[in-house]
C-alpha cells in the first residue's frame, strides 16, 4: 500500500512521471457506454483508471458530432506496469459501444508511444500494409495513425512498445496461470469472504509480481477483491506481508482467467 493505493511493491519502478491521454469514439449504445464510465468509481489499484479521469462527451450524436469519451492522467512510470494498464483499458472497451480508440503514452526517458484500436462492429478489414494486429474482438496497432487507423508514416521498430516484455495481444504465462490457480485452489471455495492464501513469506515475495497483473485485471472487472490487512513493522510503519495479503472472490473464477 502507498497512500491508500495498492501497488506492485516488489517490481522495480523508476521515479519518473508518465502522462497517458486518449479518446474513445462511440458509435452506438451511447447512454449505456457513458453510464459504464461513470460506474468505474474510485479505482485504488495501480495503475488506476478512475471515473473522474474521463469526460463522457455529448449525450446524443448530431450531424457530424458523435460522443467522444476523453481521458487523461499522470502516473509514476506507468510504462513499467503497462500490461496492467492495457488490461484495464480493454475491459472498458468491451463494455462501451466504441468505433475507434487511441492512447498516447508520454514518458520522461523512453519517448512517446501511440496505441490504436478499431472495433469489428460493423464488419471491417484492413490491408496488411497497415500493420495492425487482428484479434477476435478488434484490430490493434502501434504508431502514428489517422482517425480510422491508417498509418500516417511507415511503422518503425522503435514505435513498438516492448518494455518489461510487453507483447500484444496480452497473454498470461504458464507460470502466472499456475500461481493464480494454486491461489484460487487454496481458497477452499469461500466465495464472498476474506481469505489469506499465503502461509510462507518467501513464496509470497517470489510470486506476487507474477500474480499482480491477473489480480489487478480481475479486481477492475469486479470479479475479485484483494488487498492487505494492516500490518506494521517494529518501527510502526505499514508493510505488505504474506500475513496481511487477502483475496475475496465475488464469483466462481476457478479454472479460468
Amino acid at each position: 500500500m502507498h497512500n491508500g493505493l495498492i501497488v506492485n511493491k516488489y517490481k522495480s519502478r523508476m521515479g519518473h512521471q508518465s502522462i497517458v491521454h486518449g479518446r474513445i469514439l462511440l458509435d452506438r449504445d451511447f447512454k449505456a457506454s457513458q453510464e459504464f464510465i461513470r460506474s468505474l468509481g474510485n479505482d485504488d489499484t495501480y495503475p488506476q483508471l478512475n471515473a473522474e479521469m474521463f469526460g463522457v462527451g455529448i449525450k446524443e450524436p448530431r450531424s457530424y458530432q458523435d460522443p467522444v469519451i476523453v481521458f487523461g492522467g499522470t502516473y509514476k512510470a506507468v510504462e513499467y506496469d503497462w500490461t496492467s494498464f492495457i488490461l484495464k483499458f480493454e475491459h472498458i472497451l468491451r463494455n462501451v459501444g466504441f468505433n475507434t480508440a487511441k492512447i498516447e503514452l508520454e514518458t520522461e526517458v523512453l519517448g512517446t508511444y501511440n496505441f490504436f484500436w478499431k472495433s469489428k462492429h460493423p464488419n471491417y478489414f484492413f490491408e496488411s500494409e497497415e500493420e495492425l494486429i487482428e484479434t477476435d474482438e478488434w484490430f490493434f496497432g502501434y504508431g502514428k495513425r489517422g482517425m480510422w487507423g491508417f498509418l500516417d508514416t511507415d511503422l518503425e521498430k522503435h514505435q513498438i512498445f516492448d518494455l518489461e516484455g510487453f507483447k500484444y495481444p496480452i497473454t498470461f504465462s504458464d507460470d502466472q496461470k499456475k500461481v493464480f490457480q494454486d491461489i484460487i485452489d487454496a481458497t477452499e471455495k469461500i466465495d464472498g469472504q476474506k481469505f489469506h492464501p499465503y502461509k510462507d513469506e518467501f513464496l509470497f515475495r517470489e510470486t506476487y509480481d507474477l500474480l499482480f497483473p491477473i489480480l489487478n485485471k480481475l479486481r477492475f472487472e469486479r470479479k475479485i477483491d484483494f488487498g492487505f490487512d494492516p500490518v506494521k513493522d517494529k518501527d510502526g510503519n505499514s508493510i505488505m506481508t504474506s500475513k496481511g495479503f487477502y483475496i475475496i472472490l465475488h464469483e466462481n473464477i476457478r479454472a479460468k482467467l
